[in-house]
């Protein structure tokens, strides 16, 4: 093994690391890695109350103005206490997504419960998913139609097709909001400068970092395998158990077709983590019971392939925005944590395509450093025809 450059302490022994080599290894059970390595990030509104500051406005509202706590940390907030929201007016950015058995019976004012915060893993695309109470489901009246609302551009800066999130105090799941005593005449704004705070930019350099992308990267490699096993089950005649065993009752919702749009060029940026996968994944013998049981932990392994992925997302993005691309998408200068020494990164082809590579630590002569990767890249993406 050759000897490892000047980086963060806890990254210099990390082919030691007993968490990593679970990542890596397709034999062993991913679970319990997973919950531990996402718990290592916090985006808590009630954990960081203390670097809140309220001022007055004219309008008498109250305007909580953040000091570090940004959008990101309360959009999870809100996602972790099932609040219900009211988005006043929205504008698409994506193409219509058109569902023949759902009807929207007001385009203002869509109310609902905040079920997820989404990202794009090749744009700086985030958002929030709600259960719509607009849409009225024409097949179960029981069934609330689901919809996604772009918060940030594909660039991360916040989005312009809205402009406000509304809370009605008086709903039971807003409670904690309330207790929060930031409320005046039974309005407050809440304003914030980023979706993530800057100075996250830093994180990319870390061990709990590297770790979450190797999550996020066996997490993509596993459920992608899962779910051709569960598709090749399906083909071949197996059925779910009934829900009287346990399992829940699949619903199959209705496809949606979406609208052509048009295509725009953006800029984008990608990370890379080299740090290949190992083994195989253990064998399976199809049956039922088999079924059932992997596409419910197929289920649970993509919440936590989004949320990781929402949160690596989210340090990209206060990295990008700290090193700013020319016309040919070159980074003209890098940004180093104090514990960056001897490591830099440096430009070369890969597959014919040209990254900036960070190496951490090489595994043995010959083969792939472990380390990072990064690049700007155009690309184009469907968009809606009036923006």
């Amino acid at each position: 093994m050759t000897k490892p450059k000047q980086i963060a302490g806890s990254l210099k022994n990390i082919l030691d690391n007993k968490i990593l080599k679970t990542i890596l290894d397709k034999s062993s059970k991913i679970g319990d890695v997973s919950s531990q390595i996402l718990n290592y990030w916090s985006f808590d509104v009630e954990d960081k109350i203390q670097n809140f500051s309220i001022e007055e406005t004219d309008k008498d509202e109250i305007q909580l103005i953040e000091k570090r706590i940004d959008l990101a940390t309360f959009l999870v907030t809100l996602k972790s206490k099932n609040s219900v929201i009211v988005i006043p007016e929205y504008l698409r950015r994506r193409p219509k997504s058109i569902k023949n058995n759902e009807v929207v019976i007001d385009q203002k004012n869509r109310t609902g419960e905040i079920i997820n915060v989404t990202s794009n893993k090749k744009t700086f695309g985030f958002g929030i998913r709600i259960k719509d109470r607009n849409v009225l489901n024409l097949s179960n009246k029981d069934q609330l139609g689901y919809r996604t609302f772009l918060i940030t551009d594909f660039d991360g800066v916040l989005y312009e097709g809205w402009d406000t999130l509304n809370f009605d105090e008086h709903d039971i799941m807003n409670k904690w909001i309330s207790d929060l005593n930031i409320t005046n005449k039974n309005k407050f704004k809440i304003s914030f400068t980023h979706f993530i705070n800057p100075e996250k930019w830093i994180c990319l350099y870390g061990k709990k970092y590297f770790l979450l992308k190797c999550l996020v990267n066996r997490l993509e490699d596993q459920t992608k395998y899962m779910n051709y096993l569960i598709k090749d089950m399906l083909k071949k005649g197996f059925r779910y158990c009934s829900s009287k065993k346990g399992a829940k009752e699949k619903y199959e919702f209705e496809k949606s077709v979406k609208e052509k749009g048009v295509s725009e060029k953006i800029w984008t940026f990608q990370v890379k983590v080299d740090s290949p996968l190992e083994n195989k994944y253990p064998s399976i013998t199809y049956s039922n019971k088999v079924l059932t049981a992997m596409s419910n932990k197929y289920r649970e392994l993509k919440r936590d392939l989004n949320y990781a992925r929402f949160i690596s997302r989210c340090i990209e993005l206060a990295f990008a925005l700290k090193h700013p691309y020319d016309e040919e998408g070159n980074i003209e200068n890098f940004h180093y944590p104090y514990w960056i020494k001897d490591a830099e990164w440096t430009k070369q082809k890969m597959k014919r395509t040209s990254w900036y590579r960070l190496k951490y630590v090489q595994k043995e002569v010959g083969q792939l450093s472990y380390g990072l990767r990064v690049r700007w890249i155009k690309r184009s993406e469907k968009v809606n025809r009036k923006k």
